[in-house]
């Protein structure tokens, strides 16, 4: 074997380790994360976020008879409720961006919005602050698998 082709498929195997790599890392970071942010006067900022390719492998990770046990209870629970909120969270997509819940009392305020895809749940009492914000692609998501449509 020549020096040339050795070089040769060498840079070949590292292409397409990069290829791969790119590529999980798109799967796991381009459907977007769920993130949780809290902090406030007297307390250190803490945020962790996670992959939404990552819940939905823990979801999939669920023993069936958990699952089930889980879906009969909201089944339970929901009741008549149930189309309504699966209608809600299919169509949330199709809303405009903005603020659709904003409540103020004293030093209390809670608002929740869609932005860009995502649904933003900022709640502050006093010194203490919270964020989350979750895809609505991840609601759909956990939707279907709580309905066992996936």
């Amino acid at each position: 074997m020549s020096r040339r082709s050795l070089l040769f498929g060498i840079g070949a195997g590292m292409a397409v380790v990069m290829l791969v790599l790119s590529l999980g890392a798109w799967w796991l970071l381009g459907a977007g994360s769920f993130q949780v942010q809290v902090w406030g006067d007297d307390t250190p900022h803490l945020r962790f976020s996670v992959p939404l390719a990552l819940l939905q492998a823990g979801l999939l990770a669920v023993p069936n008879e958990v699952m089930a046990g889980v879906r009969s209870e909201l089944d339970c629970e929901l009741g008549p409720w149930r189309a309504g909120i699966e209608k809600f969270c299919e169509s949330l997509a199709d809303c405009p961006d903005g603020d659709y819940v904003r409540v103020e009392s004293g030093r209390e305020y809670v608002r929740i919005s869609k932005k860009r895809g995502d649904i933003v749940i900022f709640v502050e009492d006093g010194d203490e602050r919270v964020r989350v914000k979750v895809p609505i692609k991840a609601l759909g998501m956990l939707g279907s698998y709580l309905t066992d449509d996936l």
